[in-house]
């Protein structure tokens, strides 16, 4: 109980380290939501293809909508799986040079990473949120399931939503509370043994 208050009090001291944490704890929720949805999307996604290349060659059954169906899941999962990759620091990126400069410009690297991160989803939102609603509106339905062709388009806005969250999250830990900041990169690189 004491440490709690003892959390509280130094939030409170620091307003930009109160707002990391609160950004923190909202992300959380949408960490373990993104995670759960990926996982199950690529089990209904791999159980379906099964089901269908098996019910095809050893029944002579096919399973109508099936590929569609595993489509839809497989744009879902790629825009809420690279959420968590942006989440976690797993994206790809060449690290040479931010290993061989010291912490404090690894510091203003990683903000800079992250308000472009921002801006580039916050522009993608945008524009795939006008897509969605337009697709949506349009009432058209996909060509095999009897689903709406916007709910397919609803996955840009909110992955993109969710990865701005996240690249404001990175520039704001880097930039009001750099000693709680997740690092750029968490492993070193191993030395290659030589062939001589």
């Amino acid at each position: 109980m004491a440490e709690r208050q003892e959390e509280r009090v130094s939030r409170s001291a620091l307003p930009g380290q109160s707002l990391v944490w609160w950004l923190d704890r909202l992300l959380l929720g949408a960490d373990l939501f993104a995670k759960a949805f990926v996982g199950l999307a690529l089990l209904a996604i791999t159980l379906t293809l099964f089901v269908g290349a098996l019910g095809r060659y050893a029944f002579d059954f096919s399973f109508v909508g099936g590929e569609e169906l595993a489509r839809y899941l497989m744009v879902w999962m790629t825009f809420l799986g690279s959420y968590v990759l942006v989440r976690e620091q797993r994206h790809i990126m060449i690290d040479i040079v931010l290993r061989m400069v010291p912490p404090p410009v690894q510091r203003w690297i990683a903000v800079l990473i992250g308000t472009v991160g921002l801006v580039t989803m916050v522009y993608i939102t945008k524009y795939g949120y006008a897509l969605a609603e337009r697709m949506l509106t349009g009432f058209q339905m996909s060509p095999v399931l009897p689903i709406p062709r916007g709910l397919l388009h609803v996955s840009l806005p909110l992955g993109s939503a969710l990865m701005a969250l996240a690249f404001l999250h990175m520039a704001l830990s880097h930039l009001l509370d750099p000693r709680n900041a997740r690092p750029l990169f968490t492993e070193q690189p191993t030395e290659q043994p030589r062939e001589d």
